[in-house]
């Protein structure tokens, strides 16, 4: 209520001014022509043929000063939002990322042995007083599935932000084989990063076009290939025009997990280093969780996967288990280890026992 009515001010704030503007500038050109005809025939002594003449002119002149004072106005009214762009861009101009091109001699991070996150610590606000997460220390080994589990609140979504280089870490620092993650080589790095969130976003296009927002250049064949990988070439080909077939806006004319398998097909085309999944799958009946966890099943040894999930099926398939509470780490370890260990988070998840909040246990 109080927006429409603010709204409602700021609109009548604008006719009042641009009635006054235009009403103060007719009523100046009709006392500027008066006293022009008094000075005419009182002070030059012309005719009245003469008079006629330069009223004739100045009538032919006038609409070209009202579109001056129009135009004037029309500056005025657009001045404060274009001080207010020029504003905003001053503030991301200050606060943009250095390009590739400013780091010229930052080399390129590889993922061949690990990613490790050491110490790591997020705050916000204007004294870094409220904490997200702290003091979080786990490893992800390259070309293994680390399933990441929490209530949530826990913090693992600000993990993923920090892993995509969305958000710097307040403290603490993440390693690409050794090689700290800093304004160097963010850029660099966040290109070999593909992320699957659980609301997915698809343009009112085609599925191809859809698939090379990740990779312009990709031909179709790589489209297919992508597409099987991620389970989602059967179902494309039953379409009439397959690859041409456009999806609606937002991918409504698709089931959600034929979206959510685009998006992962997408993601894959990227090639990425590291492949995080953000509760990918938990809008999905269970056979779409089933099909997309085959799908990252299969990939395992080709890339580093990190998944977010309560699902048990999108975790099953896991190397290792890292849970969150509040936070903090509380519980480190191999899936196997931790699913035969009595009490721990993962096996309370897959039983449907909720944690308790006992201290940090590494397996």
């Amino acid at each position: 209520r109080s927006t429409l009515e603010k709204m409602k001010a700021d609109n009548i704030d604008y006719v009042r001014n641009s009635t006054i503007g235009t009403a103060v500038f007719q009523v100046a050109s009709v006392v500027g022509l008066s006293l022009f005809i008094y000075v005419a025939l009182v002070r030059f002594n012309l005719s009245l043929a003469e008079i006629v003449v330069l009223l004739l002119v100045f009538m032919r002149i006038a609409p070209r000063f009202m579109d001056m004072q129009t135009q004037a106005q029309q500056v005025l009214i657009n001045l404060p939002a274009f001080t207010a762009m020029r504003s905003l861009q001053a503030r991301f101009d200050a606060e943009r990322e250095p390009g590739h091109t400013e780091f010229a001699d930052a080399g390129t991070l590889s993922l061949n042995t690990g990613l490790n996150i050491r110490g790591v610590s997020f705050a916000y606000g204007d004294a870094g007083d409220k904490v997200v997460v702290s003091g979080i220390t786990f490893g992800l080994p390259a070309g293994k599935v680390t399933a990441l589990i929490g209530p949530s609140g826990s913090g693992k979504s600000t993990i993923a932000d920090m892993l995509l280089g969305l958000l710097e870490p307040t403290t603490g620092m993440m390693l690409v084989d050794g090689v700290e993650i800093d304004a160097s080589n963010r850029r660099r790095w966040r290109d070999q990063v593909a992320y699957v969130p659980q609301d997915v976003f698809l343009l009112h296009d085609t599925i191809a076009a859809n698939l090379r927002l990740a990779a312009p250049r990709a031909s179709d064949g790589d489209l297919w290939a992508a597409l099987h990988q991620a389970h989602a070439g059967e179902f494309v080909e039953r379409l009439d025009l397959r690859l041409e077939t456009v999806v609606g806006d937002r991918g409504v004319r698709l089931s959600g997990g034929e979206r959510q398998r685009i998006a992962l097909a997408r993601a894959l085309l990227r090639k990425p280093s590291l492949l995080i999944l953000d509760e990918a799958t938990s809008a999905l009946d269970w056979q779409n969780q089933s099909l997309i966890a085959r799908s990252i099943d299969g990939l395992r040894g080709t890339m580093t996967i990190l998944t977010i999930a309560h699902r048990p099926s999108m975790i099953a398939f896991a190397d290792w288990v890292v849970a969150m509470e509040n936070g903090h780490i509380v519980e480190v370890g191999q899936y196997q280890r931790l699913k035969e260990k009595t009490g721990s988070r993962l096996s309370r998840m897959l039983s449907g026992e909720q944690s308790e909040g006992e201290p940090a246990d590494v397996a």
